[in-house]
């Protein structure tokens, strides 16, 4: 087996031991009304002095393949057979605010006993939660489903345009910008000497 990120220690001894494993995915987000930590099995798990809620099946995480480069990647989180209670926080504004997603091991199968540490596997932002119905045993399942982003902020990704007005307007008098309005035309048209 090949990780690519950073392991602790213990959960790499565990994985090596041939021992059965038991995974657990863990969720914090920075909601605006308080912190939430969540994890995939039943209880309470404690780790990094906080309580972790369980949510069961009743939850599922997807994240992005590990990747390079500057394209945003995004993960989402599901929650299903959520409560009418759950309507007072669909128009909070989560936009932009710490969602970061880890996993470990645990001691017995759907337990909430760690095993070493939660290792991060996605760390973001939310970007958007929505009010889903989804078809399920027996007629509909109501459900959240909330996008979290990572990679580069918005503005790493936003683009400048420079215009020969905006230049005249910055520095009065200075004809600098109307002469590479079309160098990039003109420089395509350059042909080598023979």
């Amino acid at each position: 087996m090949v990780l690519s990120r950073n392991v602790d220690a213990l959960t790499m001894a565990e994985l090596a031991s041939g021992r059965a494993i038991h995974p657990v995915v863990a969720v914090h987000l920075d909601w605006p009304g308080g912190a939430v930590r969540v994890h995939s099995n039943a209880g309470t798990l404690s780790w990094g002095g906080e309580s972790w809620t369980g949510v069961g099946r009743f939850g599922s995480v997807s994240v992005p393949d590990e990747g390079g480069g500057l394209a945003s990647q995004s993960a989402q989180l599901r929650l299903i057979g959520a409560s009418d209670a759950l309507d007072d926080y669909l128009d909070d504004p989560i936009r932009g605010r710490a969602a970061w997603i880890g996993w470990g091991l645990v001691t017995t199968r759907g337990g909430a006993t760690l095993i070493g540490e939660l290792n991060e596997m996605f760390a973001g932002y939310m970007d958007a939660m929505r009010d889903v119905v989804q078809a399920a045993d027996g007629g509909l399942v109501r459900g959240v489903l909330l996008q979290a982003v990572g990679g580069p902020s918005q503005r790493a990704r936003a683009q400048i345009h420079h215009t020969a007005e905006d230049q005249e307007r910055a520095f009065p008098g200075d004809t600098a910008g109307r002469l590479v309005i079309n160098a990039e035309a003109e420089g395509s048209k350059t042909t080598w000497p023979e």
